[in-house]
């Protein structure tokens, strides 16, 4: 038989209390980790935004079309390849038709669709856009008669003003559901909401940056 524990004697090991400090310890740091990833892919994104801002919002409106996608990238001759994904069908643009909407792509069932840079003028009227707001890039095609696209924009407010600017913009949508999230890391202090109806979707991120706010809206509807 083995000797019982004399008195005095500690079990080797750590308590529960010690584990569950360990895990709320690697819980936070997953949050942290994620929370820096977000932010850096907020920061390339402007980067990338900045370097080449005809071939970036060409690939976003692109991107956001299910029927096409991008083959390559010639930025020597700045024009773009698209494929229809459904044919194998190839189209070459540049990237200045495609960021200035002067082309439609037609598909194999005979749907058009405009893809192009977005216009203040051009934008829903459920997407407001704050007083403080300078368009510096954004893009929105149509399918449809159905609206999808995004819009960035530097504003003098800050980025939990221009949420509550949105979260009351919204107010009226019928049958909505909301979420706000807002994390600050190091200077950066970013902000974001999205509200969906049954109709319609958006989604707001707000940080700061060395210009003030950087926030992009994107918007759909269903």
């Amino acid at each position: 038989m083995n000797d019982p524990i004399r008195e005095g004697e500690k079990k080797k090991g750590l308590s529960g209390l010690a584990w569950a400090g360990i895990g709320c310890g690697v819980v936070l740091l997953i949050g942290l980790v994620a929370a820096a990833l977000l932010v850096n892919v907020c920061n390339k994104f402007s980067s990338d935004l900045k370097k080449n801002p005809e071939r970036k919002i060409a690939e976003m409106a692109i991107g956001m079309h299910p029927d096409f996608s991008v083959v390559s990238s010639n930025d020597d001759t700045k024009q773009m390849t698209i494929k229809e994904d459904k044919t194998g069908k190839e189209m070459t643009f540049s990237y200045k038709d495609i960021a200035d909407g002067k082309f439609a792509m037609t598909n194999s069932d005979g749907t058009t669709t405009e893809v192009g840079t977005i216009k203040a003028e051009d934008i829903p009227a459920w997407v407001p856009l704050p007083t403080a707001a300078t368009i510096s890039g954004g893009f929105q095609s149509v399918k449809n008669g159905k609206t999808v696209g995004m819009v960035v924009f530097q504003s003098t407010d800050k980025p939990e003003d221009v949420i509550a600017f949105y979260e009351s913009a919204t107010n009226s949508w019928s049958s909505g559901t909301s979420s706000k999230n807002n994390i600050n890391i190091g200077n950066v202090n970013q902000h974001s909401f999205e509200k969906s109806a049954s109709d319609k979707k958006i989604n707001v991120m707000a940080q700061t940056s060395s210009s003030g706010t950087q926030v992009t809206v994107t918007f759909e509807e269903k």
